[in-house]
């Protein structure tokens, strides 16, 4: 089965992010301001190094937003194979569903809002904001051993 983003999710993070890159050229423009009223040469020190920060933060915020859609995985889950496949572009990670440390099911009142698994090489994958994510909770509650999986309940964000 493939999962794909919700829209709703993807304009959320996209407003979010156009909104951290105005708050940055604000930032960037604060930066140059005490730059040019900078009298001694350890005034210089903490503008340039914002003005380095939040450009590149900007440039990354910038390329995320220029993808769009795509700068998100889909998701495919193999039930039969027990394998879930995260494909971006050209790009194919497979993960064995057997390998799964830790499932945990992160609600919000009464609706799955994250997923988070741990593998046996110490990665991490987190996966929210996604189509039917309580269907893929669900089939990978199914799949993976019940001793592995959590529910919790997320209070603050």
């Amino acid at each position: 089965m493939l999962y794909r983003i919700s829209s709703a999710y993807y304009r959320t993070q996209t407003a979010r992010h156009l909104l951290w890159m105005v708050g940055l050229v604000a930032a960037v423009l604060a930066s140059f301001y005490y730059l040019f009223q900078a009298a001694a040469v350890a005034d210089f020190i903490l503008p340039v190094l914002g003005i380095a920060a939040c450009s590149a933060y900007f440039i990354k915020l910038f390329q995320h937003v220029r993808q769009g859609r795509s700068a998100y995985p889909e998701i495919e889950l193999d039930n039969q194979a027990k394998t879930l496949t995260l494909v971006q572009g050209d790009n194919r990670i497979q993960v064995d569903i057997s390998h799964i440390l830790d499932l945990r099911l992160k609600y919000r009142s009464y609706h799955l809002e994250q997923i988070q698994m741990t593998t046996q090489e110490g990665e991490v994958l987190r996966l929210e904001g996604y189509d039917e994510l309580e269907d893929l909770g669900a089939e990978l509650e199914l799949l993976t051993p019940s001793h592995n999986v959590k529910r919790s309940k997320i209070r603050i964000r």
